[in-house]
């Protein structure tokens, strides 16, 4: 079994602060309008506050009252993740927004918010579908399979961040940014570190579980 650290409890601050930091890009870039600009920043700063100082709280009741498995936690919760994909992405095609790339393909489809009016891709079901639903099938199935703590967080990070970065080539890409890397798009460089970053995080845990077995 894992016990938290010290240092652990910044793992969740440095992850909102990047999560923000990102919704910051994008909402500033697509935005050029001056006074929508600046409510958007007000709002996200003051978000980020009160996540920072529910963080902090959380941090001071642990170093008072002790030790528990955040690892176990970030393995609990991930497991449902996926599902708030599918029906988040269900929401996009019942809007018709984030609408795929022009296609042939005889499934494609016409989105009203589109203003060229082509038939493209349903890239919300492909995400619906592996994003969320194969996704969480494979992570639920392995939930009792896997003995060591942060196994699962680490292939949640993998799965994502690999199916997310296939299908934003169905996916249009976003109007302010376009191509940001050769054919690749800013969702799929993200995706990519993603992938990455579980896994380090993948390896790190084994070696962790070995050293604890010698």
């Amino acid at each position: 079994k894992f016990t938290l650290t010290p240092a652990t409890p910044t793992t969740p601050v440095i992850t909102v602060i990047t999560q923000y930091a990102v919704n910051l890009f994008f909402v500033l870039i697509s935005c050029t309008d001056p006074i929508p600009q600046a409510v958007v920043m007000t709002s996200i700063v003051v978000g980020l506050s009160m996540v920072i100082v529910l963080i902090a709280l959380a941090m001071r009741i642990y170093e008072k009252y002790g030790t528990f498995d955040i690892t176990q936690i970030k393995d609990l919760l991930v497991v449902a993740v996926p599902l708030g994909y599918t029906f988040g992405r269900l929401g996009n095609f019942i809007n018709g927004e984030l609408y795929g790339r022009v296609t042939t393909v005889s499934w494609g489809m016409f989105f009203p918010l589109d203003p060229t009016h082509q038939l493209r891709h349903p890239s919300q079901l492909y995400e619906a579908l592996f994003e969320g639903v194969l996704l969480f099938v494979i992570l639920w199935s392995l939930r009792k399979r896997i003995r060591i703590s942060g196994i699962l967080f680490s292939l949640y990070l993998i799965g994502y961040g690999s199916v997310r970065f296939f299908l934003e080539f169905f996916r249009q890409p976003d109007q302010q940014l376009g191509l940001v890397f050769g054919p690749f798009t800013m969702g799929q460089i993200l995706c990519l570190i993603m992938a990455i970053g579980g896994v380090m995080l993948l390896i790190k845990q084994h070696k962790f579980n070995l050293d604890r077995r010698l």
